[in-house]
This record gives structure tokens, C-alpha cells and sequence, in this order.
């Protein structure tokens, strides 16, 4: 093997492994912004979690001051959709606590 051989090698070498390092790097970027996403996300989440009760709790005092004991006893279809809307909040935390359950098993067990 000649000398220009082994620089050419080296340098497949060198150029390989700094191909590798710029793709990691990028991987760990992409990563980290996914997270921080991901994080921002949850933190939208929970405010609006937070801030819902109150706003619900006004609306309904506005609309009963407004209306009287009628809007508090409603009719058959409120009540229905009243009850859809909580059956479908039900479910929608169950499967959420159910995929964070998973999701802490999953990674525990990595």
C-alpha cells in the first residue's frame, strides 16, 4: 500500500467519524427541541387546566343570574350533553393516564 493510500484512508477515516459527529449532534438538536416542545405543550395544557374551573364556574353564574333556577335545572337535552361532555372528559383522562403509564413503564424498563 502506498503512502497516498494510507492519507486517502485516513482521511475516509477522519471524515467518516466527523460525518458521525455532525449527525449526532444534529440527532441530540432535534431531540432537545422535540422536548422542549413537548414541554411548552404540557405547560399550555396545564394552564388551561388550571384557568377552565373559574371560567366555567363565571359563565354558569352569568348565565343563572341571567336566566334563573330554569337554566340551573335545564332541560333533558342539556342534561344529555352535559353528560356526554363529562363522559368523553372521562375517558379522555383515562386514556391519557393510561399512555403516561405506559409510556413510565416502557422507559423504566429500558
Amino acid at each position: 500500500m502506498s503512502g497516498l493510500e494510507v492519507v486517502a484512508l485516513v482521511a475516509a477515516i477522519i471524515s467518516a467519524f466527523s460525518g458521525t459527529a455532525s449527525y449526532l449532534k444534529e440527532r441530540k438538536k432535534r431531540k432537545e427541541e422535540k422536548a422542549e416542545a413537548k414541554r411548552k405543550a404540557m405547560q399550555s395544557l396545564e394552564l388551561a387546566v388550571i384557568s377552565a374551573p373559574p371560567q366555567i364556574q363565571v359563565e354558569y353564574d352569568r348565565d343563572f343570574t341571567r336566566i334563573g333556577a330554569k337554566f340551573a335545572s335545564g332541560d333533558s337535552i342539556a342534561r344529555n350533553q352535559l353528560t356526554e361532555i363529562l363522559i368523553h372528559m372521562q375517558q379522555n383522562m383515562i386514556q391519557t393516564l393510561q399512555g403516561l403509564l405506559l409510556s413510565n413503564s416502557s422507559n423504566a424498563a429500558s
